[in-house]
């Protein structure tokens, strides 16, 4: 699977702006501590856990909270992963959350 393009907003230190990144076959995050790169890279792991659990990553860390950007629970974190597998078409995966009553929906 090749990751082409990934769109983040309200998630981790991704803000309501978000950011809209498209990769290139070879990668590399560079940039000063507090940025986004861990940040960047758990969103993945989002998607990673996709086909078996996704709210793994979420459970597994201190609470969705953590998660939601500036900790408002009121927001709703949206991401999208562009991706292809196995051969040109471009397969698209939304993904929202957020929570109610500070528990991951």
């Amino acid at each position: 699977m090749t990751i082409k393009r990934i769109k983040i907003q309200n998630l981790l230190s991704f803000g309501p702006k978000g950011i809209d990144l498209e990769l290139k076959p070879l990668n590399v995050l560079i940039g000063p501590n507090g940025c986004g790169k861990s940040n960047l890279l758990a969103a993945i792991s989002l998607f990673q856990a996709a086909p078996t659990d996704i709210g793994k990553p979420i459970k597994e860390s201190p609470g969705i909270k953590n998660w939601l950007w500036n900790r408002e629970t009121s927001r709703k974190c949206s991401l999208v992963l562009e991706h292809t597998y196995g051969g040109n078409d471009n397969i698209v995966h939304n993904l929202t959350i957020g929570s109610k009553d500070d528990v991951f929906a």
